[in-house]
Formats: structure tokens, sequence, C-alpha cells
């Protein structure tokens, strides 16, 4: 129901950190992500088609992988590897090997630490904007906040700003759905 909602009547904007803690994993170790954290070299033998839901089901399973103790012997409960036709192996593979300059965080619960992180940014984006201008009501949802459309300009450069403080390097905020 995202697309439905608005604020004193008017339109809305949600805006996001796309791949934040892969972004925060790099910039912990002065290095650059490029292009698609989730966009992996491995290709689904059945329902190709569907990149979106491959996309999402990539970004899980590397999710998983983070916030895991262990090495997980098998996907996480609902992943619907037979779906893709893929095996939990070469999902883990693949992830590692897009990503072998952060490979030593996976299975570490490295995912709690993140998350920790992800809600401090939150906070000092929502801070802002209200130290910026106390009518400015911002929806929080994880690494995403709901603006009214017109205050779409202040969130992006308070969430550059958040960022850039914590890390001296900026991900570009998406815009995830107009509504």
């Amino acid at each position: 129901f995202r697309d439905r909602i608005t604020i004193d009547g008017k339109r809305t904007v949600q805006l996001d950190y796309s791949g934040l803690h892969p972004h925060i994993l790099y910039h912990e170790r002065g290095l650059e992500l490029k292009g698609d954290p989730y966009q992996v070299n491995l290709i689904p033998s059945k329902n190709a088609e569907d990149t979106d839901g491959f996309r999402k089901f990539i970004k899980q399973s590397f999710n998983a992988m983070l916030n895991a103790t262990n090495e997980m012997q098998r996907a996480p409960r609902g992943s619907q590897l037979g779906h893709w036709g893929v095996t939990w192996k070469h999902v883990v593979k693949a992830i590692k090997d897009r990503h072998p300059d952060i490979e030593e965080q996976f299975f570490t619960g490295a995912g709690l630490r993140l998350q920790r992180i992800d809600s401090d940014l939150c906070e000092a984006v929502m801070l802002a904007l209200i130290q910026r201008s106390p009518e400015i009501v911002v929806l929080p949802i994880h690494d995403s906040f709901i603006v009214n459309q017109g205050y779409k300009n202040e969130l992006m450069g308070m969430m550059l700003g958040a960022y850039c403080v914590k890390y001296g390097s900026i991900p570009l905020p998406k815009t995830s759905k107009e509504m």
C-alpha cells in the first residue's frame, strides 16, 4: 500500500539507499563498489526471464549469508531454489565471486552490526530533516524514507550528507516509488 500513502493530502516519494550494506562493507575498506551488488554471474536454468525476481532472490541470499554466524549448508527457508533451478552451492559461489573484497564478512553475523549502522544513518537523516524544517514529515522504512514529493531534494541531500559524514563517500540513493 506504499504507493497510496499521502502526507497532508499530497503525493509522496520514496528514496532508498540502494545496496546499503554492501556499500558500507566496501567503504569500510576504502574501496568503491561498482555496479549492482546483487548482479552476479549466475544464470538460472528456470524462470530466467524474471530478472527482478532473481535479483531479489540473490539479495535475500546475500543478506542471509551476512546474518548467518556459521557457513550455511543449505539455502534459507523459502528461498525457492527449485524455482530458479540453481543449487545453494552455486549461489554462494556466485555471490563470493562477485564480492571477493568482502568475502570474509559472509557467515560471520556481520549483518547485525550493519543493521545498527543502518539505524544510525536513518536516525541522522530524520533528525537532520526535522532540524531543517519541523514541518517535514518523514516515514522511515528500513533504509528508505517516504516524504511529500515537494521535499524530495531535501531528503536526497540529507541522505547523501548522513552517509558522506560517516564514510566520506556517497552511494546515490534511488527513487524507489513515485507515489
